[in-house]
């Protein structure tokens, strides 16, 4: 019969071709749901033996930080207690060793030597010393004179390092003052930065050193017409590479180690190396003297006292003083 047609049979190549596309995809998704499987049927049997080792662990791990806490314990309250015991009594026992060491680094009060009352022309002076013995302070005095029943107007004056300096009360009216005291209002200390100053008292004698060539000397018999008066007359040299416009000086006659006489004379435009002779003189007569005294005075720590021709002067050299509070 013509009008059907027998269909052909499926070729082989292409079974063999559909077999091996199915093939390891089914193989693949197998191996998967095996290890699933494997893996579930694994923590099925193990669960209680994981839950009962996880509960150990715990139980050792609260064991053994129990333990650390109780040696903890024991070794503070056996052992560390009575060394903090002694630490704690030697911070006391250095409480004073402490103390001692801020006053040792604190600066030495000034000396004070007590007022005496000596004539000028139709006046009276009062004179007093103070003494800076510290090395690395500089103090501001603020004082003034009380005597019978009066006082006189206040003064300021620095004290730089090792310095010794007359306090005057100029010119006091009669009657003479009796029971001349000195009253010291306010005393304010700068500490010399020794960063910037190692070595206090030889920077002060480098640049502040008038030295006097010869022995002063003093007459009271200089006559100016029908007046008598005293002079002292001395040669200074200034022995340092340092000038100042100006040096105040005072001169202290001594008779016996008492003080009969205070004066004070300004010198201008002091050079360097500058050797100068001075005459001071004294408006009336003074008993005579075995003794002179000088006693010049510059603000070594104001670079504006300081002429041209010195060395180079920091204009910060107040900055190397600190104030104590």
């Amino acid at each position: 019969m013509g009008f059907f047609k027998k269909s052909p049979a499926p070729l082989e190549a292409d079974v063999d071709v559909a077999s091996e596309l199915r093939g390891p995809t089914l193989k693949e998704e197998t191996k998967k749901t095996a290890k699933q499987f494997d893996r579930a049927i694994w923590w099925i049997r193990h669960r209680e033996t994981l839950k009962r080792g996880g509960v150990v662990f715990l139980i050792v791990l609260e064991a053994v930080i129990g333990l650390v806490g109780l040696w903890k314990f024991v070794d503070y309250l056996l052992i560390d207690y009575s060394r903090e015991q002694v630490l704690v009594n030697t911070f006391f026992d250095g409480a004073g060793s402490l103390h001692e060491t801020a006053s040792a680094q604190a600066p030495k009060e000034l000396t004070l030597r007590a007022p005496v009352v000596v004539s000028s022309a139709d006046a009276y002076d009062v004179v007093a010393f103070a003494e800076n013995a510290n090395e690395a302070w500089v103090a501001q005095l603020t004082y003034h004179f009380t005597y019978g029943g009066r006082s006189s107007e206040p003064q300021t004056t620095i004290l730089l390092q090792g310095e010794t300096a007359p306090l005057v009360a100029w010119g006091v009216e009669a009657p003479r003052p009796s029971g001349a005291q000195l009253v010291v209002e306010q005393t304010d200390w700068w500490r010399i930065d020794k960063k910037e100053i190692p070595y206090p008292i030889a920077w002060k004698e480098e640049r502040l050193n008038l030295k006097t060539i010869g022995e002063p000397v003093h007459s009271n018999d200089i006559a100016i017409g029908s007046k008598t008066f005293g002079r002292t007359t001395f040669t200074l040299k200034n022995t340092s590479g340092f000038g100042f416009y100006d040096v105040d000086l005072f001169v202290v006659l001594r008779r016996g180690g008492a003080v009969v006489g205070v004066n004070r004379t300004v010198l201008s435009n002091v050079l360097p190396l500058e050797e100068r002779t001075v005459q001071v003189n004294w408006f009336s007569q003074v008993p005579p003297a075995t003794s002179i005294d000088l006693f010049p005075r510059v603000s070594l720590f104001d670079a504006s006292v300081y002429r041209p021709e010195s060395p180079e002067v920091p204009v910060h050299l107040r900055d190397t003083l600190i104030r104590r509070r």
